[in-house]
């Protein structure tokens, strides 16, 4: 990651290693993989702040796209900043995963406020429905991750007793 992008944060342009981090633009839990094309080179906050859908990249434009709640902020300047693509074509970041990454682009300026999706001309509120299935994909993902994370160390064990420690860890 670090030689593809040449050291450089894509979005700041800082070449600090040490407050450099790898971010995945779709995550494990949706699907993601460890591959170039799904990775990004960020600095630490702007990581953060990646992950938590409040900085998205347009895909076409290859700008910086900022959450509402963060334009009054010291990320403002971010808008509309040039996003540094790899020199190497075979390694640019999906685009079809960036415009996945941007529809969930939201906006809360209150913990648990509204989420909020890009349009095509404005911004529109995500339903209900949307949130409930969301909340139900994610959570069965932990579940799944739990229950391997539990059972993977009795793996050699015979069925009673992998069985019998898979019950006793959950609790």
């Amino acid at each position: 990651m670090l030689a593809a992008y040449e050291g450089k944060c894509a979005i700041s342009g800082c070449d600090v290693q040490e407050v450099g981090d790898a971010a995945h633009i779709q995550p494990f839990y949706e699907g993601g993989t460890d591959t170039l094309r799904n990775g990004l080179l960020l600095r630490a906050d702007l990581h953060i702040r990646f992950d938590r859908n409040l900085i998205a990249i347009d895909h076409e434009r290859m700008t910086v796209i900022i959450s509402p709640s963060l334009r009054e902020s010291q990320y403002e300047d971010l808008e509309g900043r040039h996003f540094e693509l790899p020199s190497s074509p075979a390694v640019h970041p999906s685009s079809v995963r960036l415009h996945a990454h941007r529809l969930k682009l939201r906006s809360q300026k209150v913990l648990g406020g509204p989420s909020y999706r890009m349009g095509n001309s404005e911004d529109s509120p995500i339903t209900g429905a949307e949130i409930t299935r969301s909340r139900a994909a994610t959570s069965s993902a932990r579940n799944r991750q739990r229950k391997q994370s539990t059972i993977a160390p009795f793996q050699g064990c015979a069925p009673y007793f992998r069985c019998a420690w898979a019950k006793f860890a959950r609790y």
